[in-house]
């Protein structure tokens, strides 16, 4: 999949779509910092037994049943990162989900993509939640709307949450793969327990955790990420002949050069072809479900491909457009397109939170896809059955 990311931003590229500093435009991107230190502390975490003594006091309350552990997995996900970030989430709640899966000697696969899902699932429950949450609400306010209140979205996004945990214990973790168990990838690098150094590592998780709920903007997450890593490798969490082993070298490589790939979306003139496509399509039936399933289908598909804000800005203007085009309610247009961009569940590379545990779960791009697209299926019916009530497309 790296690869294949470097090999299409390449042709882009070559084929003129873009100019050559756009191949090296991902690399400035402070995900990757972040995605380093917290493959860092991870690892760190990992080797001084910390996670395996949290997961195993979960796994004593809760028992070896994985639809439970499932559960325990997703929860404090979707809780935490409905007011942070769900990549700052997914990497701060990795170790405990491996330590859980440790303790219970099931595959880390079991429940790493169930966390992704629900990083994805909590951003959509507030206004802070998640970008497209918040670029909607910015577009809507400078084009003179009044804007998306800070809970406004909880009356989708729950649902959605309860839906999706519902579907992921019940369905999802039967498409997932078995994986190695844990107790075969781990058992090797895991030194025997040391309680300073868990208690520097718990430390180091309780900083990022709290800094990233605080939301400063003078702070950067991945600035106290950086801090964190530092201090695991000052304090001997981390041999320094471990720490470039530690980094998954190709999910940064994937977050790298899917970025050329955003921009030439972004800068093509794709937002006019979606307009007229839209239009011409709403004209022949302009059914209030077959419109909001369009606008999710489009926004969901993109953002597959391109991160989620990105997807966001592209749409949010093209939407104001469609709904004044339709005469239709602009803020359920913009919501569906908010919502849509954020249920990349169907491919590794549609969110930082997939990409976060794509090798640590031993996933393949087809495992996305089985799991993932239920996911936007179960998505999709929510938004069907939620928005004619809260949002009707059409003022009533």
């Amino acid at each position: 999949m790296a690869a294949t990311a470097v090999g299409s931003a390449f042709f882009i590229v070559v084929l003129g779509i873009v100019p050559w500093p756009v191949f090296f435009s991902g690399v400035g991107n402070s995900i990757i910092f972040l995605f380093i230190s917290m493959f860092i502390v991870n690892a760190a975490c990992i080797n001084t037994g910390f996670c395996r003594t949290v997961g195993s006091t979960i796994v004593s309350v809760t028992g070896r049943n994985e639809k439970l552990l499932t559960l325990c997995v997703m929860v404090p996900a979707i809780v935490l990162s409905s007011v942070a970030s769900n990549t700052g989430t997914t990497a701060c709640l990795m170790p405990i989900t491996i330590g859980i899966a440790m303790a219970s000697g099931i595959s880390p696969a079991r429940l790493l993509m169930p966390l992704a899902f629900a990083a994805g699932l909590g951003g959509v429950v507030t206004l802070v939640g998640t970008v497209p949450n918040i670029i909607v609400s910015s577009t809507l306010k400078r084009a003179g709307f009044l804007p998306f209140g800070f809970f406004e979205f909880a009356q989708i996004g729950l649902p959605m949450a309860i839906a999706g945990v519902t579907y992921m214990m019940l369905v999802g973790r039967k498409l997932l793969p078995a994986g190695v168990k844990s107790t075969e990838i781990f058992d090797e690098e895991e030194e025997n327990p040391d309680t300073l150094r868990m208690f520097i590592c718990a430390f180091v998780l309780l900083m990022i955790i709290t800094m990233m709920l605080l939301n400063l903007y003078q702070i950067k997450l991945e600035w106290v990420a950086a801090i964190g890593a530092g201090i695991c490798i000052v304090t001997g969490c981390i041999k320094p002949n471990e720490i470039l082993k530690s980094i998954d070298w190709s999910a940064i490589a994937l977050l790298i050069w899917s970025v050329p790939l955003a921009i030439a979306l972004d800068e093509s003139d794709v937002d006019q072809l979606l307009i007229e496509f839209f239009v011409s399509a709403v004209g022949r039936w302009q059914a209030e479900l077959f419109i909001v399933t369009l606008l999710f289908l489009i926004a969901c598909g993109l953002s597959q491909f391109m991160s989620n804000h990105a997807s966001a800005a592209l749409l949010s203007p093209i939407g104001l457009s469609v709904a004044e085009r339709l005469g239709a309610n602009p803020h359920a247009v913009l919501l569906v397109i908010a919502v849509g961009a954020s249920c990349a569940f169907a491919t590794p590379i549609g969110s930082p939170p997939n990409m976060f545990v794509l090798n640590r779960g031993g996933y393949r791009f087809v495992d996305f896809i089985k799991c993932g697209f239920g996911m936007v299926l179960v998505c999709l019916l929510v938004i069907l059955l939620v928005v004619p009530l809260f949002w009707p497309i059409f003022y009533r």
